[in-house]
């Protein structure tokens, strides 16, 4: 009977709490709890991700891009992008870091996210991105033509034809009793 009578008292003190001045004190505390949760999630989620899970950084940029970089990025990269085999991905990705480091960037800090609060920076890192694409695809159709040049520049093998049987002339000239039929 007393725990009836507690949780009735429970119940009673909290609807009078969530109708009273202290409402509005209430949300604003409930919300910072929430938001600090998520900020703590997402920091662990990406020390997670980075220190333990370990991927590639291909396997990184490619799950960037298909997420946070899906609204940064022009449409026709991303297109253009997901159409590519692994070995291409991972042939940008090289030299989207070789170009990075080069200029003192880093596409991990992108990658894991430091700087989705500073959309200047974020900025510099996407045209860079997309820069190197351009680059990439240039130089691809460069090397493509001479591959196909030193496909056509190979010596060609002399095929032997094979020798058809023909019919006898005898037979043709005067053909056999049996042949003919009347």
């Amino acid at each position: 009977m007393t725990l009836l009578i507690f949780i009735i008292a429970a119940v009673l003190i909290g609807y009078w709490l969530s109708r009273s001045k202290y409402q509005q004190s209430i949300d604003n505390t409930a919300s910072q709890i929430a938001t600090s949760s998520q900020s703590w999630t997402a920091t662990v989620e990406n020390w997670w991700k980075s220190s333990i899970l370990k991927r590639t950084s291909t396997e990184q940029f490619t799950s960037w891009v298909s997420v946070d970089g899906q609204d940064l990025l022009p449409a026709e990269f991303n297109t253009w992008y997901n159409d590519l085999s692994e070995s291409e991905k991972e042939d940008y990705s090289n030299q989207l870091q070789k170009n990075f480091n080069e200029k003192g960037l880093e596409l991990k800090d992108l990658v894991q996210g430091k700087f989705q609060n500073q959309p200047a920076r974020m900025q510099v890192y996407v045209e860079a991105i997309v820069v190197t694409s351009q680059e990439f695809r240039k130089t691809r159709e460069v090397e493509e033509p001479k591959s196909i040049k030193k496909e056509n520049s190979k010596p060609k093998t002399v095929e032997k034809k094979t020798a058809e049987k023909q019919t006898s002339r005898r037979r043709k000239a005067n053909p056999d009793a049996s042949e003919v039929t009347a």
